[in-house]
């Protein structure tokens, strides 16, 4: 399980492969979850198309999560692991590892780390 919290504490991530933890939670591979305290709510974030979630981070307004997937999404042609970002309160997935061309890069991509208006990532 990978942690991170909100810069206020009220909202938490973390990963985990429990099918009974939040509604549309599957058993099996890691997916991330946002939990918010006040609320006792979650949000569950399965891998987009598939796979697993990992390196997940949350942003310090915890409006973004990143996470590293093996999952292939849209146009992921690459078939490695590649950086998503999630839009918590709109549901919304980007692949934010990608050539300036908008094209999967050639290799994978890990080790996200976010702010409310950057993301930073390892090729």
């Amino acid at each position: 399980t990978v942690a991170d919290i909100s810069a206020e504490g009220r909202l938490l991530l973390f990963t985990s492969g429990a099918g009974n933890i939040a509604d549309g939670a599957v058993g099996g591979d890691a997916s991330a979850l946002v939990y918010d305290r006040e609320e006792d709510t979650a949000v569950f974030i399965p891998a987009p198309g598939g796979g697993k979630v990992d390196d997940a981070r949350l942003s310090s307004d915890g409006q973004t999560v990143v996470f590293a997937s093996d999952g292939n999404f849209e146009d992921d042609v690459n078939d490695t692991w590649d950086i998503y970002a999630f839009d918590v309160e709109r549901g919304r997935y980007a692949r934010i590892s990608q050539t300036g061309e908008g094209a999967a890069p050639s290799g994978s991509s890990g080790e996200a780390v976010v702010s409310p208006s950057r993301v930073l990532l390892k090729t």
